[in-house]
C-alpha cells in the first residue's frame, strides 16, 4: 500500500490517496546510498583527496544519477553479470517505498516514533514542540550504514541524503490499484524520497514525497540504485 493513511501525523495531501500496487517481478535494491567511492570508480574519475569514499555521493543531478546507472549497466552487461531483462536504474516511487517500508505499515520502517538515534535527520516524531527546532549534532551527511538497517537490510532510507527516483513529480498518487506501474514522464520536477540530514523527522517518513528540479545539485540529495526490470 503506497502512501499514508489520513490519520498519520504530519501527512501532506501529496501522500495520497493510498494506492494498492502490485509488482509482478522482483528487484534488488542497494543496501546503501551510492557512495562517493562507488560513483567515481564506475565513472572512471579520481576521488578527491578531501572526499570520504564511504560517504554518499551528493551534488549529482537527476541526469548525473541516470548516467551512472547506464554506465554501470553497460559495464555489468559486458561482464555477463546482468539477469536477462534487468538493468541498473533509479527506482520508481512504488519500488522505493516498498523497499523502504520493508513489510511495515508504520510511518517509519522501525515504527511510529523517531528521534536522532534512528537516522541522520533532525527533531523527533510525533512532533514535540520542545524539540522541534533542535538542530543536528553535526552538519551534512554521514558515511553510509551509520544506523541500523530496515528489515530488508537497507540502510539510510530515513534521512542522510534524499534519494532521486525515476518518476517525474505529480501532486497526488493515482489511487485505486495498479500493477507494474511505469515511471511518470510528464513534468519539470522529479520526486525525491527519504528526506535528508537537513529535514525534520516528519519529512523522512516512508510516505513523504518532495519535488525537485531535475537539474538541481545539492549536498542533501544523492541516490540509491536498483537492479530491476528494464522499462
Amino acid at each position: 500500500s503506497m502512501g499514508s493513511p489520513m490519520q498519520e501525523a504530519g501527512r501532506l495531501p501529496n501522500e495520497g490517496p493510498q494506492t494498492s500496487v502490485r509488482l509482478s517481478q522482483g528487484f534488488w535494491a542497494g543496501m546503501y546510498e551510492v557512495t562517493q567511492g562507488q560513483y567515481f570508480k564506475v565513472m572512471d574519475q579520481t576521488l578527491s583527496g578531501t572526499s570520504s569514499a564511504s560517504s554518499p555521493v551528493v551534488n549529482v543531478s537527476w541526469e548525473d544519477a541516470r548516467l551512472y546507472c547506464q554506465v554501470l549497466t553497460n559495464k555489468e552487461r559486458a561482464a555477463g553479470r546482468l539477469p536477462e531483462g534487468y538493468v541498473y536504474r533509479l527506482p520508481i516511487e512504488a519500488e522505493w517505498e516498498y523497499a523502504a517500508r520493508s513489510g511495515t505499515v508504520s510511518p517509519f520502517s522501525f515504527g511510529d516514533r523517531a528521534d536522532a538515534s534512528n537516522g541522520n535527520f533532525r527533531g523527533v516524531y510525533p512532533i514535540n514542540v520542545e524539540h522541534e527546532s533542535t538542530g543536528p549534532d553535526h552538519y551534512g551527511s554521514l558515511p553510509v550504514g551509520a544506523y541500523s538497517p530496515n528489515a530488508f537490510g537497507l540502510h539510510d532510507v530515513h534521512g542522510n541524503v534524499a534519494e532521486w527516483t525515476l518518476d517525474r513529480y505529480n501532486g497526488r498518487l493515482s489511487g485505486g490499484s495498479r500493477v507494474d506501474p511505469r515511471p511518470r514522464e510528464d513534468g519539470r520536477r522529479v520526486t525525491v524520497r527519504g528526506g535528508s540530514w537537513e529535514d525534520f523527522a516528519v519529512r523522512v517518513r516512508c510516505a513523504a514525497r518532495d519535488e525537485i528540479r531535475l537539474d538541481t545539485k545539492s549536498n542533501a540529495i544523492g541516490f540509491r540504485v536498483v537492479l530491476a526490470p528494464a522499462f
